[in-house]
């Protein structure tokens, strides 16, 4: 659903401005020749236009190149005190965090952008501000928002007579209505917004919206139609050079012959589809062109399941199944991994590759939980940014530029007809009065509403305040758990003993060397407690000081070894202090300590494929967690403290950062089911150098 609107934004951008959809190669050669000259100008208002059109045009490209050269003319703009440039930093700021997914940061740029045009009484500016404001309303799936937007804005492109932005918008809340499957409200603002690109003259705009009502025909099942509109569109748009425009309607005639069960031609449409995506470049294409491949092999899946016989149908929808899946991982599309999963569980289980389909099945779960559970914090995120901006939303000044702006027009309406009929002197000298009675009463009103405003102001500054208050107690409260849980009291108990023992035996080298080691260790744990990050090799160092005291009390049967990756930087990852001790400490206490014989403990670090995490794997040999639980569970008052502060802890951390940290715990069996050990594998994302 993302991705849908992904494209819905970027072509709402096209629609608002007098330009056509520009294939990703053209835009590309742009941003080329426009940062050449970048390094020849001066750090003037002109250098801050061309860093705005260069961040603005790679939304579509490459996001994060986007959002750096974003953040550099919000810092040259902010240096020359230029409010109408800083205006245009925050809207290409905005596009790029949108198509990054960061809706949250997005819409705080939208408002700041905003709040300028406001200022600064550009209309225009405050159409775009709201125009973009509608598409995260959308996006968020607050349709009702979304149309109050699009229609702010429809309103202010219609004072300024801006006939191109308004189909623009005209389209976007038929988009919104025909998501919720309103499909009549959608075909009556589709066919008001291709009126208004016929009397335009634009070919390309009419091409595009002959295709959106093919698609609405479709899903009300007039394909007879649907095919119609959908024909004339692709017609058209052959004639210019945008291949994704090309593929898109192209995947929509396969839509279309699928619906009806003609899966030869709808195969004809999908695989050209997927070589026009393919031939063009950038994520947003690459992402379509894995869509391309899931719909590809899920035609050839029910091609197979209608001739059972044919292994080549089975092979073929298998093949491009798996195509989706490489395709969406490289470009971190969850949807498209959770569909393709699902399509392709079942095209291994109709082989007859149980084994297969059931692991494709699991990930199919996996990728479902995740988005379930990302709709929710997004639901969550989405009140916690209204009760921040809602008293913005509906600006006084904005209300007031619309205001004054018809009563000048009424004005100059009275002037023309005075000048034109002399004779209607009573009817101008009545428009003026009228004119000064509506602006004392605006004016008053004005005034009324500024004394609301501020008073209401003043309470939601106090509810933030209660509100961060109460968030950094809680902080406070499982920093001081996480804390308490590694100065485990028996831990310290066993430690202390093992050091006497050495005294009594008069072994004073040990004694000495272990009590070294002990002090350090507590040091460690007390000195890295209040820090937010420490790197790799400070937690392996705090980790080797806890495993060789505990070697010292377990003696030779115990082997416990760190392996890390070759030419791991381990001086250059960044982690949160303390995360991986309690997880070794768990296997020794609850794993290897009741275990007769040889003990067993290997820790692996290195990291992920993608770079993006350190993978930590703790593997041991001991009874299990299911016996420790039974042993544990003997024991009178027992209650695992350090598993529930670790637990909170990891909650907490993922609650700041976009890249979660992800704990995996395996019991380890034989063939005869008996517990053999347990693998616990720490997934922490890689951080960023803290501040100092």
């Amino acid at each position: 659903m993302f991705l849908f609107r992904l494209l819905l934004y970027y072509l709402s951008f096209q629609l608002a401005f007098p330009f056509g959809v520009r294939s990703q190669v053209v835009e590309q050669c742009r941003i080329d020749s426009l940062a050449k000259i970048l390094p020849t100008m001066k750090d003037d208002s002109n250098k801050v236009k061309l860093l705005n059109e260069i961040s603005f045009t790679y939304f579509s490209l490459d996001p994060a190149k986007g959002i750096k050269t974003g953040e550099q003319a919000q810092s040259l703009a902010m240096r020359l005190q230029w409010e109408k440039g800083l205006a245009g930093a925050f809207h290409s700021l905005g596009a790029n965090y949108w198509a990054s997914h960061q809706l949250i940061k997005a819409q705080n740029y939208y408002w700041q952008d905003l709040q300028i045009n406001e200022r600064l009484d550009n209309k225009a500016g405050i159409a775009r501000s709201l125009h973009e404001l509608a598409i995260t309303y959308e996006t968020q799936y607050n349709y009702p928002k979304a149309i109050e937007y699009y229609e702010k804005a429809l309103s202010v492109y219609v004072v300024l007579n801006d006939t191109f932005s308004r189909l623009g918008c005209l389209a976007n809340i038929a988009n919104v209505y025909e998501v919720q499957h309103k499909y009549d409200d959608a075909l009556g603002f589709f066919n008001q917004s291709l009126q208004l690109c016929t009397e335009y003259g634009n070919e390309r705009h009419i091409a595009y919206m002959a295709g959106r009502l093919g698609s609405i025909y479709a899903q009300k099942g007039d394909y007879r139609k649907a095919l119609s509109f959908e024909t004339q569109s692709l017609e058209t748009l052959c004639k210019y050079p945008n291949l994704y425009d090309i593929a898109s309607v192209l995947s929509n005639i396969g839509d279309i012959y699928e619906e009806q069960g003609r899966h030869d031609s709808a195969l004809n449409y999908y695989l050209r589809a997927y070589r026009q995506a393919a031939v063009a470049k950038g994520t947003w294409t690459r992402t379509w062109q894995g869509r391309y491949a899931r719909k590809i092999g899920s035609t050839y899946l029910a091609m197979s399941r209608e001739n059972t016989t044919d292994d080549r149908l089975q092979r073929l929808s298998i093949d491009y199944q798996k195509r989706a899946i490489r395709i969406a991982f490289s470009v971190r599309d969850n949807e498209s991994l959770r569909d393709s999963y699902q399509l392709l569980s079942s095209a291994q289980s109709l082989a007859g590759k149980d084994g297969e389909a059931l692991e494709s099945y699991k990930q199919y779960v996996l990728y479902k939980d995740s988005l379930a559970s990302a709709d929710h914090d997004w639901e969550m995120t989405r009140h916690e940014l209204e009760y921040e901006y809602g008293k913005k939303k509906d600006s006084l000044s904005y209300v007031s530029e619309l205001q004054q702006s018809r009563l000048t027009e009424l004005a100059q309406q009275q002037q023309l007809t005075r000048l034109t009929v002399k004779q209607q002197w009573l009817y101008g000298l009545a428009g003026i009065a009228v004119i000064c009675l509506a602006g004392s009463f605006f004016i008053f009103r004005y005034h009324t509403e500024q004394l609301k405003l501020k008073n209401e102001l003043k309470r939601e500054k106090a509810e933030k305040q209660l509100r961060d208050a109460e968030y950094q107690r809680r902080i406070n409260e499982v920093t001081f758990s996480a804390l308490h849980s590694q100065m485990n009291p028996h831990f310290i108990f066993n430690a202390l003993n093992t050091i006497q023992s050495f005294v009594y035996s008069n072994d004073k080298g040990s004694a000495s060397q272990y009590l070294g080691k002990f002090s350090e260790l507590i040091r460690k744990i007390l000195d890295n407690s209040n820090k937010e990050r420490i790197t790799l090799e400070e937690e392996i160092h705090i980790l080797q000081l806890y495993i060789d005291i505990e070697k010292a009390r377990f003696g030779d049967s115990l082997h416990a070894d760190i392996e890390k990756q070759p030419g791991l930087d381990m001086e250059n990852i960044f982690l949160p202090p303390l995360l991986i001790q309690p997880f070794a400490e768990n296997a020794i206490k609850h794993g290897l300590l009741h275990l007769s014989g040889e003990k067993k403990l290997l820790i692996r670090i290195g990291k992920s494929s993608d770079d993006q995490f350190v993978d930590i794997v703790i593997d041991d040999n001991g009874i299990g967690r299911e016996h420790s639980m039974a042993i544990n569970n003997r024991r009178i008052g027992h209650h695992s403290f350090a598993n529930a502060a670790n637990q909170r802890r990891i909650e907490l951390i993922n609650q700041m950062q976009d890249k979660k940290t992800r704990v995996e715990i395996i019991d380890k069996r034989n063939t005869d089911g008996a517990p053999t050990g347990t693998t616990v594998i720490i997934s922490i994302p890689v951080a960023a150098k803290p501040a100092l």
